[in-house]
């Protein structure tokens, strides 16, 4: 059975070395299962500008740490990704951060989607399914609602649009789902399985920090190991339900209704 794990590394000023390799892989080995010898896949995306950039790794044999190096190679304001282990070797996995305009997202489903979801979204959108997959149909019925809400008829979708449409994904598909989305300005949290954790970012040693400096970083993940061990890591456990971010305050989340 494979176990799917989700991150966002959210960075104020992504220009100075806040994450150390080691450092995060010590945060997600305290938070994820581990692999072993599993055969692994990953997806890593961000939005810089009007671009939106995703790099996939569908089926790793070798125990290497590329995870890491890909997660951490490009600054953006919000880098998401996807890592799942055991994947099923029957045919080519899908990929894990889905994108659709200036959206990216990647979800995990935790009950079974309604048959009938593609039927409400409109033509466009439905053109752009390419996997079939349940945490695909999650992002595409996402970005169908803020469709409906008027939040793509802009550069970027008020908050209020993202929580009309959240609020449809929730009565269309149910409310128990992770989901992680980012449109290149506001990261979008769903936590519902109650189960996402996040890591400030450790001292620069190269910059003089002041003791009322705004955090500049936070790296939020699901943590499906025991929470005892991630607190002991620095994690801080989120609450339950939907929020927002903005890369430049990483710590303050707005929660949505």
């Amino acid at each position: 059975m494979s176990q799917t794990s989700l991150a966002a590394l959210v960075r104020a000023r992504f220009a100075a070395p806040f994450w150390s390799p080691e450092f995060v892989a010590e945060v997600l080995e305290a938070c994820w299962p581990p692999c072993a010898g599993a055969t692994r896949g990953w997806s890593v995306g961000c939005v810089l500008g009007n671009e939106t950039l995703v790099q996939s790794r569908p089926m790793i044999r070798s125990a290497d740490g590329r995870f890491v190096e890909d997660f951490l190679r490009t600054p953006a304001p919000a880098t998401l990704a996807a890592y799942v282990c055991d994947r099923d070797e029957s045919g080519p996995p899908a990929p894990l951060v889905h994108r659709l305009g200036r959206w990216i997202g990647t979800a995990i489903p935790t009950e079974p989607l309604p048959g009938d979801l593609a039927e409400t979204w409109p033509d466009f959108v439905r053109r752009e399914r390419r996997t079939g997959k349940p945490d695909e149909a999650l992002f595409l019925t996402f970005v169908a609602a803020l469709h409906g809400a008027g939040g793509l008829r802009a550069a970027y979708a008020a908050d209020e649009q993202i929580e009309r449409a959240l609020a449809a994904v929730r009565e269309t598909a149910g409310a128990g789902h992770d989901l992680l989305l980012h449109d290149g300005r506001t990261l979008v949290l769903v936590n519902g399985r109650g189960r996402l954790a996040v890591f400030r970012a450790p001292d620069d040693p190269q910059r003089r920090r002041r003791p009322d400096d705004p955090p500049q970083a936070a790296l939020f993940t699901t943590c499906d190991e025991p929470f005892e061990s991630a607190a002991r890591s620095g994690a801080e456990r989120i609450a339950q339900g939907a929020f927002l971010v903005r890369p430049s305050d990483p710590l303050a989340l707005r929660r949505l209704g």
